[in-house]
C-alpha cells in the first residue's frame, strides 16, 4: 500500500467518526430490528429454522490485487461472499453479516469507504444486510467477517455421508480460478492471448466469484445429498476433505469432469495437464458432494463426474481404463505466498 497523507488515513479520523460517518451509515437497513450502532444487533428469526453459522478472513494482498485486477469495492465484495458461500454450502438461507477489521494507522480512508460498499454490496446480492461487526487498530491489515443463517431443521449439507454408489456432483465448470491463476501469473505474462471475451471470464472469476446459494438450497430441499461442500482451497483439496470426512473412495471419471475449453487452452500454453490447474490452488465457489442414486433432478449446470466406491477413503482418477491415486496441489496456509504457490505449480523441471 502507498504512502498515505495525514488526512486521508484511518489516523486522521479515528475509530468512532469512521464507524459513524462510514461504517454506520453505509451499513444502514431496514431488514433488521436492530442493526448496526448498538452494542449487538436484533434479527427475526425464522420459525422452526436452525442456525448456520460461519466465519472467514481473507488476505489484505490477494493475487488480483496484486496483478491489478482488482480494486477496493470488489475486495470488500469478494469477503462477504466467501462468507455467503459457506452458509450456501450447508444448504441455508443467509440472513446476515458481520465485519470485523483491524487496521494500522496509515490505511486509506478512500479504500475503506469503498471496501465497505463493496462488503455491503455483495451482501445485498443475496439480500443479505450486513447488521454490526467491529473496527479497531492492529499492526497489520485483517478483514475477517461472519455469516449467519437459517436452514430447515435437519436439512444441513455435511462434509460426511457420502456412501457406495453414490455420485460425484458439481454446481458448474470447475477450475476456472486456478485457470484465472494459472493466465495471467504465468501463461499470459510469457505471451499467451487469448480473446476478450474469455479473459473477462477469467477475470470474473477471479474478481467477483459468486456463492452458489440457490443451488445448495435446492439440494438441501431434495433430501439426496448426501454430502456437500464449497470449492475454496481447489478442487483436489475440496474433494480429498469429502473423502475424509466421510471415510469414502471418491473416484472421478475423467471424460466426465466438467472443465471449461479455457481451461484446456491455457493447460496447453503451459505445458502441462488440465489436471493441475482443476485440481490445484482455486476459489471456485461451486458445490462438489455426492448424491443418493443415479441422477438428481437438477437445474442443467449440475454436472455429474464421479461415483463412491469401496476401498479407504481417497481420491482417485478413472481414465482410458486406468486408475490412478489423485495428486493433492490444492492451496495450503503456512506454506509461502499465494503468489510463489502458483508459480511454482508451473515452474518446468
Amino acid at each position: 500500500m502507498p504512502p498515505m497523507q495525514p488526512k486521508s488515513t484511518v489516523a486522521h479520523w479515528g475509530e468512532k467518526k469512521i464507524v459513524h460517518e462510514i461504517i454506520n451509515s453505509l451499513c444502514a437497513s431496514d431488514k433488521v430490528s436492530i442493526g448496526v450502532g448498538d452494542d449487538a444487533a436484533v434479527v427475526d428469526f425464522p420459525a422452526g429454522k436452525q442456525l448456520v453459522i460461519s466465519t472467514d478472513k481473507i488476505p489484505e494482498d490477494l493475487i488480483a490485487l496484486q496483478l491489478g485486477l482488482m480494486d477496493p469495492f470488489h475486495h470488500g465484495r469478494y469477503l462477504a461472499t466467501v462468507n455467503i458461500s459457506d452458509i450456501a454450502a450447508m444448504g441455508g438461507l443467509p440472513l446476515g453479516l458481520l465485519c470485523t477489521l483491524a487496521l494500522p494507522d496509515n490505511f486509506s480512508l478512500d479504500y475503506l469507504t469503498s471496501f465497505i460498499r463493496g462488503f455491503v454490496a455483495g451482501g445485498y446480492e443475496w439480500n443479505v444486510p450486513v447488521v454490526g461487526g467491529d473496527t479497531g487498530w492492529g499492526t497489520s491489515v485483517c478483514l475477517s467477517a461472519t455469516a449467519f443463517g437459517a436452514i430447515d431443521r435437519g436439512r444441513a449439507l455435511r462434509r460426511s455421508g457420502a456412501q457406495v454408489g453414490d455420485r460425484i456432483f458439481a454446481t458448474g465448470h470447475l477450475g476456472l480460478f486456478g485457470t484465472a491463476l494459472a493466465y495471467f501469473v504465468v501463461a499470459r505474462p510469457k505471451g499467451m492471448k487469448i480473446s476478450n471475451a474469455d479473459e473477462s471470464i477469467l477475470k470474473e472469476r477471479l474478481v467477483q466469484p459468486r456463492a452458489r446459494v440457490d443451488a445448495g438450497q435446492f439440494l438441501s430441499a431434495s433430501n439426496l445429498c448426501s454430502s456437500c461442500m464449497d470449492v475454496t482451497d481447489g478442487v483436489g483439496q475440496s474433494l480429498r476433505e469429502l473423502s475424509i470426512a466421510s471415510n469414502a473412495r471418491l473416484v472421478i471419471e475423467a471424460h466426465q469432469l466438467p472443465l471449461h475449453s479455457i481451461t484446456r487452452e491455457v493447460a496447453d500454453f503451459l505445458g502441462c495437464s488440465p489436471y493441475r490447474i482443476v485440481f490445484g490452488i482455486g476459489l471456485d465457489l461451486e458445490l462438489v458432494g455426492t448424491l443418493r442414486g443415479a441422477d438428481l433432478p437438477a437445474p442443467r449446470d449440475f454436472l455429474n463426474f464421479g461415483y463412491v466406491s469401496e476401498g479407504n477413503a481417497g481420491v482417485w482418477l478413472e481414465e482410458d481404463g486406468k486408475i490412478s491415486e489423485l495428486e493433492f496441489i490444492g492451496w495450503q496456509h503456512f506454506a509461502g505466498s499465494a503468489m510463489d504457490q502458483v508459480r511454482a505449480m508451473y515452474a518446468r523441471p
